[in-house]
């Protein structure tokens, strides 16, 4: 871990556990997906979310909590249920709230 200000580190923790959260759900989608262009797009958002966590957790290092998959799944979940586009829109908005 490099050594940051508190003020960093947390902005990092927080980031590194957002992008984990991330890649956990796309991951989970991915596997849902029967679709093999819309699997494919999940996959590369997941690889992309995996990276962005190994950036921040260089400054946070911080140990992801195992509730992360319990959401994931839940969102796989509501995409059955509601459908892909539902869940599209909801993980983007959550995003947008958080910039």
């Amino acid at each position: 871990m490099v050594e940051i200000s508190s003020d960093l580190q947390k902005v990092a923790r927080e980031a590194a556990l957002d992008e984990y959260k991330e890649y956990v759900t796309y991951s989970a989608l991915a596997r849902a997906e029967r679709n093999p262009r819309r699997r494919a797009v999940l996959e590369r958002l997941a690889e992309q979310e995996l990276e962005h966590f190994r950036f921040w957790n260089k400054f946070a290092g911080v140990a992801p909590p195992g509730w992360f998959r319990l959401y994931a799944y839940f969102m796989v979940f509501v995409r059955l249920l509601l459908g892909a586009t539902f869940v599209a829109k909801l993980l983007e908005r959550w995003v947008q709230i958080k910039v």
